[in-house]
């Protein structure tokens, strides 16, 4: 048995610099030694010296994307977060994502690789724009293990004291 938990990030980049990534960040600079945190991200990261920065915190960034048509891309992303999952053989997985389409590829391939724990965070304030009655049905199926807020996973493995929360209100 190894003595570190280790965690996957999904769907977090650095475009644009956004709240998602500056949270995951943080919290990969701040977290236990006895956690092995780690990225997979759609997309390439605009600035290397941001992979730089979180290599020296013992994190690893994937890129598990395509280039090229968006629907080969989902596709892909399956494919690539599957084999990733099975070959460095997380306990947890931390799916962020503002639609349902990358929730349930990103959910579905952490559940064939038979990860341990799987939680599903949606951005999303509601679901709007086209083809809304399938983003529903698409929450829906994910809804049973769809955890909202981040710091939950986090207080569950033992990343955050209790206290540390207080103080963010």
């Amino acid at each position: 048995m190894r003595s570190m938990e280790k965690i996957l990030e999904v769907n977090v980049d650095d475009l644009y610099s956004g709240g998602v990534f500056s949270l995951v960040k943080n919290v990969i600079i701040n977290k236990p030694h006895r956690l092995q945190m780690d990225i997979a991200t759609f997309e390439k990261f605009e600035k290397k010296e941001n992979i730089s920065l979180l290599s020296k915190y013992n994190c690893n960034v994937f890129y598990v994307g395509h280039d090229g048509n968006k629907y080969i891309k989902q596709l892909a992303i399956y494919i690539h977060l599957k084999k990733l999952l099975i070959t460095e053989d997380y306990d947890y997985v931390h799916i962020h994502s503002d639609v349902a389409n990358k929730l349930l590829i990103s959910g579905l391939a952490a559940r064939r690789a038979k990860v341990k724990k799987i939680i599903f965070h949606s951005h999303a304030a509601g679901i709007d724009g086209s083809n809304r009655g399938l983003k529903m049905f698409l929450h829906k199926i994910c809804l049973s293990e769809l955890i909202l807020w981040h710091v939950l996973m986090l207080l569950q493995i033992g990343c955050f004291p209790i206290y540390q929360l207080t103080k963010l209100s």
